[in-house]
């Protein structure tokens, strides 16, 4: 017994410990649902995660309240439930169903209750329209200096009704468009398309900027208006990196282990894979062509990775004894720099020569 009523009093002490070096978010701070009176539910993923020294899942309840309309449950889980848990990390679907609802505005919370730490709540906003606007938010990716991404189109159902639409941002000027500005819906629907302005979305720095599009029915008994939340994400153009910038090739002529190659290593951090391709050019000489083979001329650097290529001189140009020089030009499309150049020395000699790699060399040694 004895035991047990220490176990009992050390637990508490292990759980406050953890919560000094522990913390429970969820991805969004706030939750915005739009629907129509009397259409289907619309559902958004909330991304509970938690950091701890340890990295161990933390178990949570999640629970959805309504302040407001609440004659009816319309804040919810997947099959009607209030109610839910899990363990971090989790994505927990929410659910806001217009139901029973007339046209107006309702407010809500999502609260994650973890065990052994303090409850994280996010407010939860459902406006109920005479109309429907699908998809609910709208996401832009745009990458300085790149195309602008094309328009996406919103859809506005309903009963036949004019409606208007405008387009407003918190930041960055007016980099938001939206067209038509007004238009009727007929035969159950219309088509509203939200683009990037051409003019001000290029002069944007890196960084995420928010605006909202609004949809007002005009002619109704309730004309309230459904906003759909836009983000845009501006990114840089990801790093291009080469292993050297210059390529020392040494040739013997009549030498029996001749190898006048070296590897150049192309890298980048990018999310994504990026196309590059190589060109080269080669100063005056006695052949009066091109000496250098490249190999690939053309390829593909793997997201986060590297690609490597074979520079190497064309020993059929028979080139005599002496200094030659020649410049890859290497273009990497979106990328930052677009295009960088790698100068390319050759000795071409009668008498034995010491070829020494250009890059570092590495030394593993394990311990004992």
């Amino acid at each position: 017994m004895k035991k047990l009523k220490s176990l009992y009093l050390l637990t508490p002490l292990f759980l406050a410990a953890v919560s000094l070096h522990a913390q429970v978010t969820t991805d969004k701070s706030s939750l915005t649902f739009s629907g129509q009176a009397g259409g289907s539910a619309s559902q958004q993923t909330l991304n509970v995660t938690s950091t701890s020294t340890s990295n161990s899942a933390i178990f949570f309840l999640a629970t959805a309240t309504e302040t407001s309309c609440t004659n009816v449950t319309w804040l919810k889980f997947p099959n009607g439930v209030t109610g839910t848990n899990g363990t971090t990390p989790t994505a927990v679907t929410v659910v806001a169903d217009p139901t029973g609802l007339t046209a107006g505005s309702c407010q809500g919370s999502i609260t994650i209750t973890p065990q052994g730490f303090s409850p994280v709540t996010v407010p939860v906003t459902f406006t109920i329209s005479a109309i429907g606007v699908s998809p609910s938010s709208v996401a832009f990716t745009y990458q300085t200096g790149g195309t602008l991404p094309g328009a996406q189109t919103l859809t506005v159902s309903g009963p036949n009704t004019a409606f208007t639409a405008s387009a407003t941002t918190s930041s960055g000027g007016n980099w938001l468009d939206v067209s038509p500005t007004s238009s009727t819906i007929s035969n159950g629907s219309n088509s509203v398309f939200v683009s990037l302005d051409n003019s001000v979305t290029p002069t944007l720095a890196a960084g995420t900027y928010n605006g909202t599009v609004t949809i007002t029915p005009q002619g109704t008994s309730n004309n309230t208006p459904v906003n759909v939340p836009v983000t845009l994400t501006v990114t840089v153009p990801p790093p291009v990196t080469v292993s050297s910038n210059t390529l020392q090739l040494n040739y013997q002529i009549g030498g029996s282990n001749n190898q006048p190659q070296q590897t150049l290593t192309i890298s980048t951090t990018s999310s994504q894979p990026i196309n590059f391709g190589i060109t080269s050019t080669v100063s005056n000489n006695p052949s009066g062509r091109d000496w250098i083979i490249v190999n690939p001329s053309s390829g593909q650097i793997p997201a986060n990775g590297s690609a490597q290529v074979t520079v190497s001189y064309d020993t059929t140009a028979n080139l005599p004894a002496g200094n030659w020089t020649g410049t890859l030009t290497l273009v990497t499309p979106g990328a930052t720099p677009a295009q960088q150049t790698v100068s390319v020395n050759l000795l071409v000699s009668n008498s034995p020569l010491l070829s020494v790699p250009t890059s570092g060399l590495a030394f593993t040694y394990e311990l004992n």
